[in-house]
């Protein structure tokens, strides 16, 4: 057969179909072999593939026992969830605690008095209003240049951050003007001062005019002039002077508040003298903590309800108040400010210097602020918050309403129970597929149990040296002792001695694989659980603790049985451990199989290509005797009848 196409022969009548066939399923019985070999290793590798699984899921189930504190973990208990709820640190000590709460602590709320029929609607209110709360919510160390477009580069000075609270020297050293704004033709940048209000609200322009006048050696600080002038230097760079001509400064007398300014940007003329006026901008310089939180709210008579709304929404994380809109009814919109503070610390706090809040009539009270009340085993306590962090170390209550509680401070016995019942399971997954592949004894008990679904067939690794050395070090370990290395550690020295059982060791009369020998069973639950309960740190001893060395920096005994588990594991499943060398050894035995495979069927092609050949050759060969043939007999056929012809002319003679 070449191409497709039946050969037969013509001539000869041979069945060549039948023969080639014959000839090349003896030339492909090598081929057939190799597949079969590739098969199984196939299956052994899929078989490596489950080992590698069981191992890696038994090695994540060993990493959390490493950890000392998931064996030292504390849990508070609440009686009432509805009055209290409570979260125990590591160093909190066991006790009990008993709360009765008389008042939760409310976050102040504030809203309009009069609704507004359309939300989206332009109010035509203009003017500026201040808000905060009395928390302290955050320190904003936003430049200049964060928050005016105006700016770009690296400014260090204490002048343009918004908040200061000690003596700041005014130093621009990358000031540069942006340069798609007129103003950066600029030379000169005049600052006045438009405003200076307290944290209280009010105006004190002679507090800060006698600042100046005190602390800048400025006399007769004249408040209609520039508050500080910045210039540019020989080396194109800008530098701030006072109406002194002094390096402008921010002392630590400055007084607590925020001070309106107004910059004007000049260029200067051609002729001496000349100056124009490029652009003018207004912000905001904040001192002292009380100011830093203080965020200006300017309306403009477009402005709506809810443009009010995202400005306070977009300094919250400020002031510590967030604002809605609420529809009341149909028709009736309010604005309504929530404090982000419990308690009285965060009461909302909103002022003006014109009447800008009474045109919005924000002057009805919603929530009251108030400060949580409680009883705390017997003593009366108050904090401005329902979370309460600073009570006893290690603990945070949580009040959730009033009523009476008890909260009980334990050791957390379940976490460390889960890890240790998750390590026996993942142990006795990763044991039995160990067993299964090496054992094809389908009668063993067992394993007939153990055996799942996702495992090849049994025994399909049975002699394998690799998983042997594995079986071997688990059970050595599992069986092994932790020595106490130094006085006063864990008086664990064994699974045994927790109540974790692993089945007697095998004997010569009993071998391993037909024994129990290997499976971990909690078999006394009463001595695990008062191991966890009276000395979870000799547990976590035994599982976990790592080896102390000596001078030499060389361990002075065995790590934990998690530990030392761990460790061998990243030799089975590691880059370059056990599993993974096997399973690329198996991959380039199947390489190996399949280059030999192409290697035969090319052979064999070459060897149907050559007979088809010879038998083509023989064809033409046989046609051309067949043709001989032919015309010797039509060469005789010729004389016999010349022949036959003269004898008849001759007897007419």
């Amino acid at each position: 057969m070449q191409g497709g196409m039946s050969v037969r022969g013509a001539v000869s009548g041979f069945e060549v179909d039948e023969v080639l066939e014959q000839l090349m399923e003896l030339e492909r019985q090598p081929i057939e072999r190799m597949e079969q070999q590739g098969q199984e290793i196939l299956e052994k590798q899929e078989v490596w593939r489950e080992v590698d699984s069981r191992a890696r899921e038994f090695q994540n189930a060993l990493r959390p026992m490493r950890e000392r504190w998931n064996f030292l973990q504390r849990e508070a208990t609440s009686s009432d969830e509805s009055v209290v709820t409570a979260v125990a640190e590591e160093d909190a000590e066991e006790a009990t605690y008993d709360i009765d709460v008389k008042q939760l602590a409310t976050s102040h709320s504030v809203g309009t008095s009069e609704g507004y029929a359309d939300p989206g609607e332009a109010l035509g209110i203009n003017g500026d209003f201040f808000l905060d709360t009395g928390a302290d919510v955050t320190e904003l160390e936003e430049d200049l240049a964060s928050e005016n477009d105006w700016l770009e580069g690296d400014i260090s000075t204490g002048f343009y951050t918004q908040g200061v609270t000690d003596t700041q020297s005014l130093e621009v050293e990358t000031l540069e003007l942006n340069e798609e704004e007129q103003a950066s033709d600029a030379d000169r940048i005049d600052v006045y001062a438009h405003s200076f209000t307290d944290v209280e609200g009010n105006g004190q322009m002679q507090e800060l005019q006698e600042y100046f006048e005190q602390n800048h050696d400025i006399d007769d600080f004249d408040l209609e002039e520039p508050l500080l002038t910045l210039e540019k230097n020989e080396n194109d760079e800008w530098e701030a002077y006072d109406q002194g001509g002094n390096p402008f400064e921010i002392h630590e007398a400055f007084p607590d508040g925020i001070l309106e300014l107004e910059a004007e940007f000049i260029e200067s003329g051609e002729n001496e003298g000349e100056e124009e006026i490029l652009q003018t901008r207004q912000f905001d310089f904040r001192h002292g903590e009380d100011a830093v939180n203080q965020q200006r709210i300017s309306i403009n008579e477009t402005d709506s309800l809810e443009e009010i709304v995202e400005q306070i929404n977009h300094v919250s994380e400020h002031t510590g108040v967030r604002a809605s809109v609420v529809m009341k009814a149909e028709g009736d919109h309010r604005l309504v400010l929530e404090s982000e503070e419990e308690g009285t610390d965060g009461k909302i706090q909103a002022w003006s210097q014109d009447n800008v809040l009474d045109e919005l009539q924000l002057d009805q009270e919603l929530v009251e602020a108030q400060d949580a009340e409680f009883e705390f085993n017997g003593m009366n306590i108050e904090r401005t918050s329902n979370t309460v962090d600073d009570l006893v170390d290690g603990v945070d209550f949580h009040l959730e309403g009033k009523g009476e509680a008890t909260v009980s401070v334990d050791t957390d016995t379940d976490r460390p129970r889960e890890m240790i019942e998750n390590f026996i399971d993942t142990y006795n997954d990763f044991n039995s597929i160990l067993r299964q592949v090496q054992e094809d004894d389908e009668d063993d008990p067992l394993l007939e149990e153990e055996e799942e679904e996702g495992v090849q067939e049994r025994g399909a690794l049975r002699g394998d040296t690799t998983l042997q050395r594995i079986e071997s070090r688990l059970r050595s370990t599992i069986h092994g002792h932790v020595p106490e290395i130094e006085e006063g550690e864990t008086p664990f020295n064994s699974l045994a001695e927790i109540g974790i059982s692993a089945g007697a060791p095998s004997t010569e009369e009993q071998d391993y694989m037909e024994s129990a020998e290997g499976f971990l069973e909690i078999t006394d639950e009463e001595a695990l659980d008062q191991a966890l309960r009276d000395d979870p740190e000799g547990v976590f001893e035994l599982f976990g603790r790592r080896a102390p060395e000596d001078e030499d920096g060389n361990p002075k005994g065995p790590d934990g049985i998690a530990r030392q588990m761990n460790e061998f594991l990243d030799s089975v499943v590691g880059p370059d451990g056990m599993s993974t060398n096997r399973q690329d050894e198996l991959s380039r035995q199947v390489s190996d199989l399949e280059e030999r495979m192409e290697r035969v069927e090319q052979r064999a092609q070459r060897r149907k290509e050559h007979m088809i050949q010879q038998f083509t050759a023989m064809e033409r060969h046989i046609n051309r005797m067949q043709g001989e043939d032919m015309a010797m007999g039509a060469i005789g056929d010729t004389m016999d009848t010349q022949q036959a012809a003269g004898g008849a002319g001759g007897e007419e003679e």
